[in-house]
């Protein structure tokens, strides 16, 4: 999927989304819906929309200003399927924080669950799925770069907080040292600071190399994702 555009392995195109403005700006992958036989593509642009591999649209959600980022994961077990949290750039700013943005979460056919009414400016936020935080046994949403003096946080699919982080910066995160469990690592210009849910003995290791996934090796500023 290159931009609003299906390629096949020679690069031509296949079918592309219709009736979307600008670009797209975010691109996930995965079986959304629970009766789902394949893959579907979740795109954010100037709205959110789900597509199947065949290029028919599902559900398009036009509670946004414009979509700059979604990910999916299984945020709750009330619903049906997988979840959709979005971040929407509400009003665009000059500086770091006197434009707004909001998290919303959708859910497996597009419906809003919640959306989140800020009462601090910001509008540079990046969110992203982080799973294995804990043993709850469900996905979070990582957000972080908010502006407004709101540090990076954690977030459940009911908008509680889980976690924030009491050094503002940029953030990675991955299972370290085989623990099986995700540990965050959110760094500045000086220094990278390694946090987990609970304690644990960075000195330890299982002798073997940690396999990489594609989210760790293959990032830009607009992350994308599968959930497979």
């Amino acid at each position: 999927m290159a931009g609003y555009d299906f390629l096949n392995a020679a690069g031509k195109i296949v079918w592309s989304c219709q009736e979307l403005e600008d670009h797209a700006d975010c691109i996930w992958v995965g079986k959304v819906q629970p009766d789902a036989d394949h893959y579907q593509l979740v795109i954010g642009g100037s709205v959110t929309v789900l597509y199947d591999c065949l290029g028919n649209e599902l559900w398009r959600y036009n509670g946004s200003i414009e979509s700059q980022h979604v990910c999916l994961g299984k945020f709750r077990h009330d619903y049906p399927g997988l979840q959709v949290a979005g971040l929407d750039r509400i009003v665009r700013g000059s500086n770091y924080s006197d434009g707004k943005d909001g998290i919303f979460l959708l859910d497996a056919n597009g419906k809003e669950i919640w959306k989140e009414n800020r009462d601090t400016g910001g509008w540079l936020t990046i969110i992203e799925t982080i799973e294995n935080w804990d043993d709850v046994g469900l996905d979070y949403i990582l957000a972080y770069r908010r502006g407004g003096n709101v540090l990076p946080t954690i977030y459940d699919g009911y908008q509680n907080v889980i976690t924030t982080f009491p050094i503002d910066g940029y953030l990675v995160y991955g299972d370290l040292i085989g623990s099986n469990r995700n540990q965050v690592i959110v760094y500045d210009q000086q220094a990278a600071y390694i946090y987990g849910s609970s304690k644990l003995d960075l000195r330890k290791k299982n002798g073997k190399t940690q396999t990489q996934s594609k989210r760790l090796y293959s990032q830009t500023l607009y992350p994308g994702g599968e959930y497979i």
